[in-house]
């Protein structure tokens, strides 16, 4: 019987090592003809010939599913499994080539091709369409390379199985395969690869136990080691120890340092080089969020002070004051479970680690307002644009308001999907959801990545959050029904294997909450949320007409051949004028007047018998352009919206008074009253902290244990 075992040290640790990277000559398995028999033929609806396997399939005492066995003309072998009870589809397909194909000259050929299928088709040009579809659908998809065989598979929604099946069978039909996509490839393989270097050491020590049907994963981060062993029971805690044992007694070579401390620091550069969108729900939202926080930049400046002699002193010291966590799970007794821990205890013979050197993470509690956080890119090559509105609601410890924000997300990130993608064509990544950290409030993050210029962005954002509120009360309350039960099948699916089960109880005891029965609380709860329940969240936090303490921070990333607007012109100048400027400049390529551009709009709007088109023919000697705008125009329906909302603004809200006037650090107030946040430390420095998640389970402490 397979188990899992978690452990987790909080300390700061850099591990190093030497793969070696090795290629042989390899060919494809061949099948007999006996392979074909017991297959019988079929027709589909649709006349199409099909096999079905109509001998017997060993199966599992425990498995209540139905599987068949069919073989399409060309040889494709696929196993059907149907379950009723499952909320997802899915689908796999392994083709019988891995690494140990690779051309000698060309070792990582097959990883770097499994790499290249995801990047477009014939059918699917776009690089992201499968892997956003899959998103957009509340779907998972992976690879991956192994020595004979090369995996790719994905689940996903039922209703989209259909789309995101004919996007993945195009990677095997018609993959572009593009020239422009091959450096950034190689690059992506061989930061994986090197990624993996560290980890040779444990390679050789424990290919023995992998061989054994053992398995074992370290994963780092800022002050933590989480170490994750599965087997079988009677080994798991010897392999842990002695993973535990080899991180003490480890010596740094040279040569793997060298290589190592040139990859990190590559790794720290890249960072710059990520999607706009990357950055913003990433680094840029911790930072403003999370305290502490230490930013790349911060990162590169002390990489500069980290030596080799340091490196070996930290390991040799590493778990000299440290306390960890266990979890154990399987065919387990308490009575094992503690001596297991008495084992890694006397192991490590560590002091308690003191309270001043274990800082935890907070998280920032921003009061009341509308922010703008608005960064400039510092790859130059970058066209990209990117915004994510966020917006902050009710509490993550609130089963109901949980439950809420999850169905208000579902409902809303179709629809502002076909808005600002499909119908206004304003970029390629765009995209709604909802986000929490360990405590405080759930966000609800809109976010677009495309050309235009982010004030435009947030324009439409704002636009479409108007509009919405109509489209979220006349929703259909049957389609309403069916996303509750579809959303409670999916959190009640059965886990298939106790690695599964290890995972989902490890997340509450690493956010230090230990309720257990969260996804009960939440199903519980969902049964019991109605329509009106997710208006009245809309209304409270997101509606700025109508919410009480409306808190929203817009992030903003300007590639850096757009720049972003002063702040001058931004303590001067509406927003829509900036926008509508913006878009004249990305399509004339001309500089614009900003005092000629408000007169133009004001004497627009006085001349009431003049239409938006003609007005919009006016526009472009206003750019210095010698061009005439037409429907034809690029760019023709962007500006047309945006003159729209500049010569007929929607009526403003008042923005709540904040408790704070930011003026006395730096920071500055927009025409419409919202705060530019200039230096982020000095702005969560005015804030308030949330409180450190609660435990929800008593814990007992056994006393005899240590």
């Amino acid at each position: 019987m397979q188990h899992s075992l978690f452990f987790k040290a909080l300390f700061a640790i850099v591990a190093l090592g030497l793969y070696n990277f090795y290629s042989s000559k390899w060919s494809p398995p061949s099948y007999s003809s006996s392979w074909s028999a017991g297959f019988a033929e079929r027709q589909t609806a649709s006349n199409l010939t099909y096999y079905v396997f109509d001998g017997p399939l060993e199966q599992s005492v425990g498995d209540t599913r139905q599987h068949q066995l069919i073989k399409l003309p060309n040889n494709m072998v696929v196993l059907c499994t149907s379950d009723p009870n499952s909320v997802d589809t899915a689908a796999s397909l392994s083709v019988n080539v891995g690494s140990m194909a690779d051309p000698k000259e060309f070792p990582g050929m097959a990883h770097f091709l499994e790499h290249m299928l995801f990047m477009g088709s014939a059918k699917y040009p776009a690089e992201n369409e499968y892997t956003q579809y899959i998103a957009n659908n509340l779907g998972e998809y992976n690879a991956y390379t192994a020595n004979t065989e090369t995996t790719f598979y994905f689940s996903i929604a039922k209703q989209a199985f259909e789309g995101a099946l004919d996007r993945f069978s195009r990677f095997f039909i018609d993959p572009l395969l593009l020239a422009n996509s091959v450096d950034r490839e190689v690059n992506a393989v061989d930061s994986e690869y090197k990624g993996n270097l560290q980890s040779d050491v444990f390679y050789e020590e424990f290919d023995a136990v992998w061989r054994a049907g053992m398995g074992l994963k370290i994963d780092l981060s800022e002050s933590q080691l989480k170490i994750k062993v599965t087997g079988f029971n009677d080994k798991l805690v010897h392999l842990l120890t002695n993973v535990l044992h080899k991180i003490q007694t480890f010596t740094v070579e040279q040569n793997v340092y060298d290589s190592i401390m040139t990859e990190i620091k590559q790794a720290l550069e890249n960072v710059k080089f990520k999607q706009p969108i990357r950055q913003l729900v990433g680094e840029k939202s911790d930072q403003l969020n999370m305290v502490p926080f230490v930013p790349t930049s911060s990162l590169e400046q002390l990489l500069d002070q980290v030596t080799i002699d340091g490196v070996q002193k930290h390991i040799e010291t590493v778990f000299s004051a440290a306390y960890f966590k266990m979890l154990m799970v399987g065919n387990f007794e308490q009575t094992e479970a503690v001596d297991a821990a008495q084992q890694v205890s006397q192991m490590l013979k560590s002091q308690p680690l003191p309270t001043f050197s274990h800082v935890p993470s907070r998280i920032v509690n921003i009061e009341p307002g509308h922010y703008i956080y608005r960064h400039m890119g510092k790859d130059t090559n970058m066209l990209n644009n990117a915004v994510v509105a966020t917006f902050y609601c009710g509490m993550v410890t609130n089963p109901k308001d949980r439950t809420t924000m999850t169905l208000l997300s579902q409902i809303a990130k179709d629809q502002f999907f076909d808005q600002l993608r499909t119908k206004e064509q304003l970029g390629y990544i765009v995209g709604a959801s909802t986000n929490s950290f360990s405590s405080g409030k759930i966000t609800l993050n809109m976010m677009v990545q495309g050309e235009s210029n982010p004030t435009y962005l947030l324009q439409r954002i704002d636009r479409f959050v108007h509009e919405f509120r109509q489209t979220l009360a006349e929703f259909d309350t049957v389609k309403f029904d069916a996303l509750v039960e579809s959303i409670a099948g999916k959190a009640n699916e059965k886990v298939t294997s106790v690695d599964a089960e290890a995972n989902r109880m490890w997340i509450p005891i690493d956010k230090g909450t230990y309720d257990f029965a969260l996804l009960a609380d939440e199903v519980e709860s969902l049964q019991k949320v109605r329509l009106d329940d997710v208006l009245d969240m809309w209304d409270r936090y997101i509606n700025p007409e109508t919410a009480v303490a409306y808190t929203r921070v817009d992030g903003q990333m300007w590639a850096a051949k757009t720049g972003y607007p002063s702040a001058s012109d931004m303590a001067t100048w509406p927003e829509n004028i900036l926008a509508l400027a913006g878009c004249l400049e990305s399509e004339t390529h001309m500089p614009v007047d900003l005092s000629d551009l408000s007169r133009f709009v004001h004497t627009a709007v006085t001349q009431s018998n003049t239409d938006t088109i003609a007005s919009l023919a006016r526009l472009y000697p206003i750019a210095n352009s010698t061009q005439v705008l037409n429907e034809s125009a690029p760019g023709w329906s962007k500006i047309k919206n945006a003159l729209d909302m500049a010569m007929y603004p929607r009526a403003s809200h008042m923005l709540p008074d904040s408790v704070t006037n930011f003026a006395h650090i730096g920071m500055y107030q927009t025409v419409e009253g919202k705060w530019v946040i200039t230096n982020v430390d000095k702005f969560k420095a005015t804030q308030a902290l949330f409180g450190l998640a609660v435990p929800v389970t008593k814990l007992i402490p056994n006393t005899t244990a240590f």
